[in-house]
Order: structure tokens, then sequence, then C-alpha cells
């Protein structure tokens, strides 16, 4: 088995230390994070487990990737969101459930939390449907101030003026005498 060595690969921003990582079909985690270089660990696993390992890191990685791009464009993805129910469907298919086979991994937590039990039974979350990193039901402009401050107390929690007159081009002052 090859010793651990510079990571050659570009970290992703979800890798830590921890994190398992497929360096050209090879399974190990990383380390020194934060140093100089990172460094990849390999690990030494039976062929079944390192597929099953390679799987998991192409979820992970996918969901991140899916979580981080509708983020930045407010826009839903369905290519990245089909990918990842076809990744996750594989490994259920071919694996079983998400378990605990990657508490090595630092990233588990978060992955592990694509499914919840319902009644015992496993459920995908919610961005296998849609996506959860803004609000799909935001509204963008309304002529309604009453639409407007109800907007800023759902986002803010309080009054904010600035974003009710960027919803409804009105001034302040028009804002405040309707």
């Amino acid at each position: 088995m090859p010793e651990p060595a510079p990571y050659p690969a570009g970290l992703q921003g979800h890798h830590r230390n921890g994190s398992l990582v497929d360096d050209d079909g090879q399974i190990g985690y990383l380390s020194a994070i934060g140093g100089a270089a990172p460094v990849f660990n390999p690990l030494d696993l039976p062929e079944r487990q390192r597929r099953r390992a390679s799987l998991y890191i192409e979820i992970r990685d996918t969901y991140h990737h899916l979580y981080e791009n509708e983020a930045a464009a407010h826009a839903a993805n369905p290519a990245l969101r089909t990918m990842l129910n076809t990744l996750y469907d594989d490994f259920i298919r071919q694996f079983g459930n998400l378990n605990d086979l990657f508490r090595m991994d630092a990233d588990n937590r978060q992955t592990l939390a694509l499914v919840h039990y319902t009644d015992g039974k496993a459920v995908k979350a919610d961005i296998f449907d849609h996506p959860v990193s803004y609000n799909i039901n935001e509204i963008t402009h309304t002529d309604d101030v009453h639409e407007a401050l109800t907007a800023s107390l759902n986002k803010y929690g309080n009054v904010d003026m600035a974003y009710m007159e960027s919803l409804t081009d009105k001034s302040q002052s028009d804002l405040l005498e309707e």
C-alpha cells in the first residue's frame, strides 16, 4: 500500500482533516489541511469497500456541489439534482442504506442527513426534490405594501425598509404613508 503523500488534487470547500477522498481509484483520508500541503493517507480496503467508499464520496461531493451551486445562483440545478438522486439510488441498490461505515469521514453527519427515518422507513431529504439553500417561494417584487411588510418580517424578523423599498420600487416615505 502506498505511503502518505501530498494530495495532488484540488481541495474542495467541504474538505477538512479526516475527509475521505478518492485519488484516482485509491481511497484515503486527508490530513494537514491548513498546512503547507494537505496529505493524502491511503487506506487498504477490500474491493467492495473501496467501491462503496468511492460511491459515498461521489454522493457527498455531488451534494455539496448542488447545494453550493444553487446557493450562489439562487436557481435550481436539475442536472445536478438528477445526478445526486441517481448516485444515491445506485448506492442503496448496491450497498443498502448509508450507515456508520463512514464515521471516519469528517463530513459524515451532513452526508448521513441526506436521509431521515419516518416510521422506520428511510426517506430522502428535501434536497433530492428541490433547492434548500434559498427560499424558492421568496417574492422578488410586489406592488402591495402589506405583502412587502410580510416578506420583510418573514425574511428578517423585523421591518427592513431598504428591503421593502427594493421589493416595491417605492420610497420609504411612500411605504410609510401607505
